[in-house]
């Protein structure tokens, strides 16, 4: 019998009583302790790469949240100041001291607060267990799928894909940064991440075919200047390798993993330098470690500061009680039936008018701080959440289905880790309209009498 990956039950009681005052601690001690207390935060989870936490939910959103704030508080803390925004107005909010110690209190205590939902949940639930045979049969057995209802699925792909390709002005794209005009194509492009994802899970030791499609895959949507779509593909792949290892008791093969993400990073790096210049020549290729730098930089720290303006706008206006999680109903309808919808989602407008991501993207507590405003409801929605993705992960490592293994880690992917640079309602969407409604289809057998 192999126990359900849960925390040791008498350390799940203590957590009860010891994250509380850790948090009491955070919110009481001065920036420079909390400073310190975020590094052993990032050694932790770093640490918590080799363990079984890799395949859960709050452990991911806890991993990004450290990745996307870690650039940050390095410069602002060692080198006096975050330099990365250079215009006045963005760059006096980034590095004001107060924004700052309120910014690092309440990333500590979220992810503190996730841990706990976690936690908790494994007291509920200490008994259960999963059996090493149905283990096994996870990796194995592959639910039937009708060839009929893949025919329907790969046509409407093929169509979408064509059609979504021919209203795209490549002039306005091949001149300027922007991606405008793309959004049925990464509709397209998230459904066969779908497929892409099941078949990964299904490959056992022969990957040199599917790599081959990954790769002519990436070409194509690098030559377009997309990354953030191949972005998420690959966190879900990283994802379903450590799902694999741990069903299948086997070892990370670390060396491996490093190797892909390497490629991957220079791979990047040449997409930003060519959809900056509109041209793949030596000079992008010698650019790549600068490029790399720059990226991570540009990324992470354009993307953060949308958490510092949030801290400052809310200070006399906000979108209190939960008023941007409506927004999911806006997103849901498709553009062609309600081409303006974005005049009637809340959040949408708020930042715009505020200007709170002059940037483009957005950042999952600067959402929480707007939509929650106080600090003690994003921790408790921070649990509550943690707490509920125990439930499906419990769910799905319970069942012999490799289709509902696939639908968890989109779920993981779409609806924890992309609101890191994007708004919330966006990832709820983006999965249910690309992820969840597909499973259903294939999955389910629907008889009309």
């Amino acid at each position: 019998m192999l126990v359900y990956p849960f925390p040791n039950k008498t350390l799940s009681t203590l957590s009860l009583l010891i994250i509380p005052i850790a948090i009491s601690i955070i919110y009481i001690s001065s920036f420079e302790f909390n400073f310190y207390l975020y590094l052993f935060l990032v050694v932790s989870i770093f640490l918590l790469l080799f363990t079984k936490h890799n395949i859960k939910a709050w452990f991911w959103l806890s991993l990004f949240l450290i990745i996307y704030s870690f650039p940050h508080f390095t410069e602002y803390y060692f080198f006096e100041g975050n330099n990365m925004i250079t215009a006045k107005k963005y760059n006096y909010i980034i590095n004001e001291s107060t924004y700052n110690l309120e910014a690092i209190r309440l990333l500590l205590s979220f992810i503190l607060s996730l841990v706990l939902g976690s936690n908790l949940f494994s007291l509920f639930n200490v008994r259960l267990k999963i059996e090493e045979s149905k283990k096994k049969l996870l990796i194995n057995i592959r639910p039937k799928m009708s060839i009929y209802k893949k025919i329907i699925l790969f046509s409407l792909m093929f169509f979408l894909a064509i059609y979504s390709i021919s209203v795209i002005d490549f002039s306005v794209q091949s001149q300027g940064y922007s991606l405008g005009g793309f959004n049925i194509l990464f509709g397209v492009c998230y459904i066969l991440h779908f497929f892409l994802l099941y078949q990964f899970l299904n490959i056992k030791d022969r990957y040199k075919y599917f790599i081959l499609i990954l790769v002519l895959y990436s070409i194509i949507l690098g030559f377009f200047g997309v990354r953030q779509v191949l972005f998420w593909l690959f966190v879900s792949l990283l994802i379903a390798y450590f799902f694999k290892s741990y069903i299948a008791n086997k070892k990370i093969n670390w060396i491996r993993i490093f190797f892909y993400l390497s490629l991957v990073t220079v791979f990047f790096a040449i997409i930003l330098a060519f959809r900056n210049q509109k041209l793949l020549d030596a000079t992008v290729l010698s650019r790549t470690g600068e490029m790399i730098f720059f990226g991570l930089r540009a990324e992470t720290n354009y993307t953060f500061y949308n958490m510092f303006s949030s801290i400052h706008v809310s200070e006399n206006e906000d979108l209190f009680f939960m008023k941007s999680f409506r927004d999911t109903l806006y997103y849901l309808i498709p553009r062609p039936i309600l081409p303006n919808k974005y005049e009637f989602i809340t959040l949408y407008q708020f930042i715009k008018s505020h200007d709170l991501s002059p940037f483009g993207s957005s950042f999952y507590l600067g959402e929480l701080k707007l939509t929650l405003r106080y600090d003690v409801l994003i921790l408790l929605f921070g649990l509550i959440i943690s707490f509920a993705s125990e439930f499906f992960l419990l769910h799905t490592l319970k069942k012999k289905d490799i289709l509902l293994l696939t639908l968890y880690i989109s779920f993981l992917v779409m609806v924890f880790i992309y609101p890191i640079r994007g708004p919330i309602g966006g990832g709820v969407k983006v999965f249910i309209q690309y992820n969840l409604i597909f499973y259903i289809f294939l999955k389910y057998r629907f008889i009309i009498k």
